[in-house]
Formats: C-alpha cells, sequence, structure tokens
C-alpha cells in the first residue's frame, strides 16, 4: 500500500508535467545485484496480487502511468518481457493500461524480440541496436514483417505497439 500510494502521487505529479513515467520492473523483480540474468521467480497468484502487483496496479490506476518497463526475470518459466498473461491479460484487459510497454535493457540472448511483441510489449530497449539497426532487435521485427509466415501477425503487433507509443508521446503534449 505505501509503495502504490507514493508511486501513484509520483506518477500523477510526473505525468501533470507531461513525464511519460515508466514504472519498474514489470513484475517480480527481485535481485538488483549480482546479475539478473534468468532469475526465476516463483509466487502464487494470490499473494502477486496482494502483494507484488498492487504498487503497479496503484500507479498504473490511481497514478496515471503511461509506461511500463517489463523485467529480466522469469516469473514460473516464462521471461516477463514476453510473458502475455502479464503483459496483455493483466495489465491492458484487466487494469485498462493504455501506454507503451519497454523491456528492460535488452542484452540476454533469452529476452525474445519476437515474443515480446506477440506478449503486448511495444518497445525494445536495444542496447546495441544504436550502431547496428538492422542487425538489432529492429531488424529482428522488420524480417518477421517482411517473412510472409508471420508477416500478418508482426504486421498487427507493430502497428499495435506503434499506436501505443504514438498515444502515450501525444499525452505528453496535452499538458498546458
Amino acid at each position: 500500500l505505501l509503495s502504490g500510494t507514493i508511486a501513484s502521487n509520483v506518477v500523477r505529479g510526473a505525468t501533470d508535467k507531461g513525464v511519460i513515467c515508466f514504472v519498474k520492473h514489470f513484475a517480480l523483480n527481485e535481485r538488483e545485484s549480482n546479475d539478473r540474468n534468468q532469475l526465476f521467480s516463483w509466487c502464487n497468484e494470490q499473494a502477486m496480487r496482494e502483494i507484488y502487483l498492487k504498487p503497479f496496479e496503484m500507479a498504473i490506476k490511481e497514478g496515471g502511468s503511461l509506461g511500463v518497463m517489463s523485467s529480466f526475470n522469469y516469473i514460473g518459466t516464462e521471461w516477463a518481457g514476453g510473458n502475455s498473461t502479464l503483459l496483455t491479460d493483466l495489465l491492458r484487459d484487466e487494469w485498462g493500461f493504455e501506454g507503451l510497454v519497454i523491456t528492460d535493457a535488452h542484452v540476454y540472448p533469452y529476452m525474445d524480440t519476437i515474443a515480446m511483441s506477440y506478449a503486448g510489449g511495444d518497445l525494445s530497449l536495444d542496447a546495441v541496436g544504436a550502431w547496428a539497426p538492422f542487425d538489432s532487435h529492429a531488424g529482428q521485427l522488420l524480417d518477421a514483417a517482411k517473412n510472409p509466415d508471420t508477416q500478418i501477425g508482426m504486421t498487427r503487433n507493430l502497428f499495435r505497439a506503434s499506436k501505443n507509443i504514438l498515444y502515450a508521446v501525444c499525452q505528453t503534449w496535452a499538458v498546458e
């Protein structure tokens, strides 16, 4: 409750000034040192909803957050950034989130850009992409959009992601 109250007020204050606050790390990020690579987090749904997800829910519903950053860890055996139950079913469908979801620094091989896209993620925080844009995550998405086997799904995903990103950015311009 305390974390959620603080987060929702910080998010609301920043959003009122035209800033997109990315609440992070969504979700069950239980370690900040000794490398978060392939941390497996195990939890039942009741504890997740009552303890671990409540501050995120408050920051979104009460604070009006337009940004969420997914986490490095796995929830059970599924990477949080490629988890459609988390990013689409809960975040968007249940909580009504309309902003954009970005991955944490996309540096580990298990962080699958295509899975992120199908799960409801919008943007890859590609740490290498600035130096090799078409050999990076953007290139993977473009290749999948051109591939006849994945063209329709990826075109829909890229359209949705573009809409979510533009929606969040446009909300920052509405501030007087």
